[in-house]
């Protein structure tokens, strides 16, 4: 075979119309969509390296958001150690792309095999410059309304040195839902690259985003990420030896507000100079003030937000966060560890002072806090401590608590839940203690309650043990009256959803001492009621429900009755619009007994302070008599 190879001799090459799919018994076409319209080439040598040229039309095959792409090639050997390649890419006529590179090296083709050799230390050179195509603009829906890009190869075969610089105009989006909020944002892109066989550098990278200017800088070696190719080596190694900064100069509140205009406020600035070492080591800080956030829309905005972080030694350090969040102040401090790329144990510390945890208009729950935040991120947490309940209102209907849907968390005690992952696999362990903290207005009970509860279970699925007492209270009918003299609600641990009742109410109706027992539990409550004079219970239900009499002492006219009766759905419909924090002033008691007169007794008594009251009455003798009262002791 080696004789076929002279010393001087020339060969030419000519192809046309070579169609991927005329060779699928050796390449499957949807692989390689291209189509070869010409090739020529031709080549010659005389005692010594071969000279030549060749010429190409490749045609790339147009797919899904990528028009047909022709590629023409020409390559040219004008000395014996210098090879030229120049090169230009066309979609639907328009070039996009050309350039010229120059490579040091010989082909013999005056021996077998033919020999190729490359000068090590020979100087490399090429320009290649890239523009974006508008044939390609307006079919992609991620887009820049201009793209330059400029490399330049340098050094020899032995340390080849490639240069790149990537600049971009503003960018669109468009069909890509809420991504395209944020691209339309980026006004400007430039990169500068360099590339050895040893490393790649991003450096600088600089990104305007609106009026803000962004820097950053990435630089990685190269064998960690050949090996990963090569599937040698793990992701984890390569990410490890990274090292890149990001630099956010101090933007203000306003900057916020354009990019996230449904969480930030106009007020306040953040500042930020991060880096990445080498171990996953991040370092830097991230300071910011005066901000304000809204964390979900039904909820009180965080105000005054301010706080620093520092990232050291696989730490991530919260020095202070600072803000006033609903009608109280919030702070919180800790730590993460970050271990080998990983999230490590979690320590943080949470005060808050006078917060409204729950603001509806059917319920205000205000509550000082003192929680821990410990585990291993991100859903081996527990969150323990206590939280001190302070004045807060309930308006809220019996009715949505009477009837619990025990397989939705939310519509079961403690009536909360978050289903965002990873915070619902948080464990809880959190006392929740108050003393008279709770008054409860409702169209059947009004109160003043104390908690001492445990919250535990996690924040996808909590459940409480414990107790609420009922300090104070009185059970509401439209015809009557009964104070509660003593009740509890007792939250089991063998059923948590489920608590059982034991309430007891008396008070005089008509001249009738009427009690009233409330047991059982949520699910199935028991209901009873005992007079002294006796009723039966239908007897006694219709007397406080209806205002019918069984001793005939004393009957409503229907006018009177109407009267009655809405007097007492009225009060519950203005009792949540006009409910404060505290107890009523004013309290009027009509019907405890029937006068002598047949007419029913009353008594008004406004407070004008913990233990003085100014009072007046109708007794069952007839007689109007008033003055001022002095409260020893107060249950």
């Amino acid at each position: 075979c080696h004789h076929l190879f002279t010393r001087n001799g020339s060969v030419e090459l000519i192809m046309q119309g070579i169609r991927v799919q005329d060779w699928s018994d050796f390449v499957r076409p949807s692989l390689l969509p291209v189509e070869l319209r010409t090739l020529w080439a031709k080549a010659s040598w005389t005692n010594g390296p071969a000279q030549g040229e060749a010429r190409w039309d490749l045609i790339l095959l147009a797919r899904k958001q990528v028009p047909e792409l022709e590629w023409i090639r020409i390559a040219r050997v004008e000395s014996a150690t210098n090879q030229i390649f120049h090169c230009t890419l066309q979609a639907k006529g328009e070039r996009f792309a050309s350039g010229a590179i120059s490579l040091p090296m010989q082909v013999r083709l005056d021996r077998f095999p033919p020999v190729l050799r490359r000068p090590l230390d020979t100087a490399l050179q090429g320009t290649v410059r890239v523009k974006l195509p508008s044939a390609w603009a307006v079919s992609w829906p991620i887009r820049p309304e201009s793209f330059q890009l400029q490399a330049q190869l340098q050094g020899t075969w032995s340390q080849p040195v490639l240069q790149v610089q990537v600049q971009t105009g503003r960018w669109k989006g468009t069909g890509i839902g809420i991504h395209s909020n944020w691209i339309q944002k980026i006004h400007s892109v430039k990169i500068e690259a360099r590339l050895t066989p040893q490393q790649i550098r991003f450096s600088p990278i600089r990104v305007e985003v609106g009026t803000v200017p962004v820097q950053a800088s990435f630089q990685t070696p190269v064998r960690p990420w050949l090996a990963v190719l090569r599937k040698e080596g793990s992701w984890k190694e390569a990410l490890s030896k990274v090292q890149a900064r990001l630099d956010l100069p101090r933007i203000t509140g306003t900057v916020f507000q354009r990019w996230f205009p449904d969480r930030f406020g106009p007020s306040g600035w953040v500042e930020a100079h991060v880096a990445l070492e080498p171990g996953f080591r991040p370092t830097g800080t991230i300071q910011f003030s005066g901000l304000r956030y809204q964390v979900r829309p039904d909820q009180s905005p965080l105000q005054d937000l301010k706080g620093r972080i520092v990232l050291k030694d696989r730490m991530i350090q919260v020095e202070s966060i600072h803000a006033r969040w609903a009608g109280g102040t919030l702070e919180a401090k800790g730590k993460i560890d970050l271990q080998e790329g990983q999230w490590g144990p979690i320590e943080f510390s949470v005060w808050g002072t006078n917060l409204a945890v729950v603001r509806k208009p059917e319920v205000l729950i205000r509550s000082d806090a003192q929680l821990q935040i410990r585990g291993q991120l991100p859903d081996q947490i527990r969150v323990l401590g206590t939280i001190r309940l302070g004045q807060s209102l309930v308006f809220r209907d019996l009715q949505s608590l009477i009837q619990p849907d025990v397989r939705h968390p939310e519509t079961r005690p403690p009536y909360f839940s978050i289903k965002q992952p990873p915070f619902r696999d948080w464990k809880l362990d959190i006392q929740i203690e108050g003393s008279r903290c709770l008054r409860v207005v409702t169209p059947v009970f009004e109160g003043v309650l104390s908690a001492g509860l445990h919250l535990q279970g996690t924040l996808g699925s909590p459940w409480m043990t414990g107790e609420i007492t009922v300090e104070k209270g009185t059970v509401l009918f439209p015809f009557g009256r009964l104070a509660v003299i003593g009740g509890h609600v007792t939250f089991s641990e063998e059923d948590p959803y489920n608590p059982i009742f034991s309430i007891q109410a008396m008070g005089r109706n008509y001249g009738y001492q009427v009690e009233l027992h409330l047991g059982g539990t949520l699910k199935e409550p028991a209901l009873t009621f005992h007079s002294v004079p006796p009723l039966d219970t239908r007897e006694i239900l219709l007397m406080l429900t209806s205002g019918r009499i069984p001793s005939g002492a004393f009957a409503y006219t229907t006018q009177s009755r109407m009267q009655k009766l809405g007097f007492f759905l009225g009060k519950q419909l203005l009792s949540p619009l006009l409910g404060g924090t505290g107890e009523d002033r004013l309290q009027l008691r009509i019907g405890e007994e029937v006068s002598e007169q047949g007419s029913l007794t009353y008594t008004i008594e406004y407070r004008l302070s913990r233990r003085w009251w100014i009072f007046g009455s109708k007794n069952r003798f007839d007689d109007l008599i008033g003055g001022i009262k002095w409260r020893v002791y107060e249950r």
